[in-house]
């Protein structure tokens, strides 16, 4: 069996001791400082998601009122161009009422000719002076 010796290592000095502990504690106070930067990331995007969601739900609702607001145009487009037919309506119709207007004196004579007409057409009706006793009874 081979002895082999091993070399003593010289003492680690205590300023590099001092070196270490210093390090190790800069190492911890940035772990701890990223631990709270974490922390408050971590705060920030729920906060953002939150924000998120509440945006959503706006979006939502403002999408829903569109499309209330599209369908109620779409109907008052609709009735208004259903007035204006009723009103294009309307004006023909007062322009045949206008056209089938007479004159006075056409209407005159238009009812004298029918008097006469009537006169000539009609059978002799009794005067109302006279009896009505003397009236054909009904046999109805």
């Amino acid at each position: 069996m081979n002895v082999t010796r091993v070399l003593p290592t010289p003492a680690v000095p205590i300023e590099r001791t001092a070196e270490a502990i210093q390090e190790i504690r800069s190492i911890y106070a940035a772990y701890e400082e990223a631990v709270k930067q974490a922390e408050a990331d971590a705060r920030v995007i729920q906060r953002m998601q939150d924000r998120l969601a509440m945006m959503d739900d706006e979006l939502k609702e403002s999408r829903e009122r569109a499309r209330v607001c599209e369908r109620k145009l779409i109907r008052l487009a609709a009735n208004q161009r259903n007035i204006s037919r009723i009103a294009q309506d309307g004006d023909e119709i007062m322009r045949s009422v206008q056209d089938w207007q007479e004159t006075e004196a056409e209407a005159e004579a238009n009812q004298d000719s029918a008097r006469e007409m009537a006169k000539q057409l009609a059978p002799e009706q009794p005067s109302p002076e006279t009896n009505v006793a003397t009236l054909p009874s009904n046999r109805l």
